[in-house]
């Protein structure tokens, strides 16, 4: 009878290689899910998923096409204030109307009421 090596197994990337925001982002998503696989519901762990998308951090989570997430979560979470200064931290200033959104002409115009 003739042994023969086990196979070896390929070792994981080392941990500096794997991009620890993006695995951050995807648990803070993941945690916004209950049990059953609803989002946002009353029992999703959200206050989890707050902590995970405050460590990432605004910039980080603009880089991952995250931005409004935050904002959401807490939301959902209940802490209106925080969705509201989350919010306004994607969007900081209002920006007025584009010209090109406008009606053209008088007519054009929706009547309102007097």
């Amino acid at each position: 009878m003739i042994l023969q090596e086990p196979p070896r197994l390929i070792a994981p990337p080392p941990r500096s290689t794997l991009n620890d925001n993006s695995t951050r982002a995807d648990l803070a998503i993941l945690l916004e899910y209950d049990p059953v696989g609803r989002r946002y519901s009353r029992q999703a762990p959200l206050k989890d998923a707050v902590a995970e998308y405050e460590k990432l951090g605004q910039d980080k989570l603009s880089e991952l096409e995250l931005a409004n997430n935050l904002a959401y979560a807490r939301f959902y979470a209940g802490d209106y204030a925080g969705a509201c200064k989350a919010g306004q931290a994607i969007n900081p200033e209002p920006r007025p109307c584009s010209p090109l959104a406008l009606p053209r002409s008088k007519e054009a115009r929706p009547a309102w009421p007097k």
